[in-house]
């Protein structure tokens, strides 16, 4: 496994990555932003691999711009994209234009413009890897009402996922997501905690999805790069 770039590491999809990645001579640039405890997390846990933290507000410009010049010093062969904001529910006819700003400029142009910084690095050795974590939303049975913002949003990052395998279809460029249905973490924070429960109960199997699953299949397809390429995967239970 190559070098990582992990944006949104504070996430409880990110910190599982990190666990379940403790290896020797595997480094990993975690980006994060306002979550205290996420240095406490790395301090109490014993990581092999060695971790370097990038606090990082992604919708600000010039921390995103400071951001890029310090990871483009490495040689990242490896991106996994989570950074989000947490989930809200609104009414379409209380959306405001700022709402899918707020979203896009975290998940969106961020992840927008640290590809156009490391793509030509990746092109020019023609070896890297970029997965995304999207959602089941993406499937048309599974869309949700009244999180127009957030399904736009992940509509248009599997969009640009897409015609990047497309236009890279012809080099060694892998470009693949993971789609997970719903998980009980923070970023539900926002949301009644009944109505959580109410799609809870609604599944067969009554569960939601573990994080430990998702980041199992992450390290999938990393392990299988060429049969991962184009993939995405979708995860309900």
């Amino acid at each position: 496994m190559n070098n990582i770039l992990l944006t949104g590491a504070s996430s409880s999809i990110g910190r599982e990555f990190l666990i379940k990645n403790n290896k020797k001579k595997l480094l990993i640039l975690a980006q994060y932003n306002k979550s205290r405890d996420f240095l406490n997390f790395l301090k109490k846990n014993k990581f092999y691999s060695t971790i370097i933290p990038l606090k990082c507000n992604l919708s600000k410009k010039k921390q995103i711009d400071n951001f890029l010049k310090k990871i483009k010093k490495y040689d990242i062969q490896i991106v996994i994209h989570i950074a989000a904001k947490p989930l809200i529910l609104k009414n379409f006819l209380d959306l405001k234009k700022q709402n899918f700003l707020n979203d896009f400029n975290v998940a969106f142009f961020s992840i927008f413009k640290i590809l156009k910084t490391l793509l030509p690095i990746m092109l020019k050795k023609n070896k890297g890897h970029i997965i995304f974590i999207l959602s089941s939303v993406v499937d048309d049975k599974k869309i949700s009402s009244f999180t127009l913002n957030y399904n736009s949003l992940k509509f248009a990052l599997m969009g640009m996922i897409k015609s990047l395998n497309k236009e890279y279809k012809k080099t060694n460029l892998i470009f693949s997501s993971v789609s997970p249905d719903m998980m009980d973490t923070p970023f539900l924070k926002n949301l009644d905690r009944r109505l959580i429960e109410i799609y809870r109960n609604k599944k067969k199997t009554k569960r939601f999805v573990q994080v430990s699953k998702v980041v199992n299949v992450i390290n999938r397809l990393i392990k299988n790069k060429q049969k991962s390429k184009g993939k995405n995967i979708l995860i309900f239970n």
